[in-house]
C-alpha cells in the first residue's frame, strides 16, 4: 500500500489534491485493528520496540522502509495511535477495496501527478494526522533499503511536523513481493528517535534534501542496530 511522491519544481506552488478523502470510521478501523493484531500475532509474532517516541497526538511522519504487502498493516497495528497511509488512486477503482481503503482513512495518491500526493500528504499532517510514509517509493524486490526519494523530506520540510524513522525486519521474509501467499516468520519494528525539521536550516532545497538524507540515515542506523541475521 505505497504510492511514490515526487517532488515538485521549485517553481510550482500549487497543491492539487486528487481523489475523494472522507474521514475515517474509527470505529471500523479499531475493529480491523483488533482482527489483524489476532492474525498477525499468531502468523509473525510482531513485537514492536520504541512506540514510546510516537505522540499520541498531533501532527507527526512515521518514515520506514518497504519490505512487504503488510507493512502497512502491521506498522497500523503496533503504532499507539491509528495512521494515516497512502496508496495509488486506481485502487479505489475495485469498489470493495476502495470503500475499505476509505474506510480506515487511507489517502488516495495520483501517481501521476507530481503535486497531488505531496499536497495531501502536507494537507494530512497538518491537521494533526500521523503520516506513513515509505520513501523508497515501492516494496524492496531483494531485501535491500532502497535510495529514499526526496518526497519525505519535502512533506517534512513544509509540515514541520517531527519525523519517526522506522524500521521493519522480517516482513520481506514473510511476505515478500515475491511470494504469492505468506508464511509464518517473525516480524519485529523498531521506531526511533524523532528527527526535527526545525533542526534543519537553509533554504528550501538543501532543507528538503539534509531531511531525506538524515530519515535514511537515521533507518539504516535502526537496522545495523536491530536486523537480525536471516536463517531462510
Amino acid at each position: 500500500m505505497s504510492a511514490e511522491l515526487q517532488v515538485p519544481s521549485a517553481c510550482s506552488g500549487d497543491r492539487l489534491l486528487v481523489g475523494s478523502q472522507r474521514p475515517a470510521d474509527t470505529g471500523v478501523y479499531f475493529f480491523h485493528r483488533v482482527a489483524m493484531a489476532l492474525f498477525f500475532g499468531a502468523l509473525f509474532r510482531v513485537t514492536a520496540t520504541g512506540r514510546r517516541y510516537i505522540p499520541l497526538e498531533g501532527p507527526v511522519i512515521i518514515a520506514c522502509n518497504h519490505a512487504s504487502y503488510v507493512d502497512p498493516l502491521i506498522i497500523g497495528v503496533m503504532s499507539p495511535r491509528m495512521v494515516t497511509p497512502m496508496a495509488k488512486q486506481e485502487l479505489w477503482r475495485i469498489p470493495p477495496i476502495g470503500w475499505w481503503l476509505s474506510t480506515v482513512g487511507v489517502l488516495p495518491v495520483n501517481r501521476g501527478a507530481a503535486t497531488s500526493g505531496l499536497g495531501m500528504a502536507v494537507d494530512a499532517v497538518r491537521s494533526g494526522k500521523a503520516l506513513l510514509v515509505f520513501p523508497e517509493g515501492t516494496r524492496t524486490s531483494d531485501g535491500e533499503i532502497a535510495p529514499f526519494k526526496r518526497g519525505v523530506g519535502w512533506i517534512a520540510s513544509r509540515s514541520r511536523a517531527p519525523v519517526v524513522p522506522t524500521f521493519i525486519d522480517g516482513s520481506y521474509q514473510a511476505y515478500s513481493r515475491h511470494r504469492l501467499i505468506p508464511r509464518p516468520h517473525r516480524v519485529t519494528l523498531h521506531f526511533g528517535k524523532p528527527i526535527l525539521p526545525s533542526d534543519v536550516d537553509g533554504n528550501d532545497k538543501n532543507r528538503v534534501n539534509i531531511l531525506t538524507q538524515r530519515i535514511e540515515e537515521a533507518v539504516h542506523e535502526l537496522k545495523a542496530r536491530f536486523q537480525k541475521p536471516c536463517h531462510g
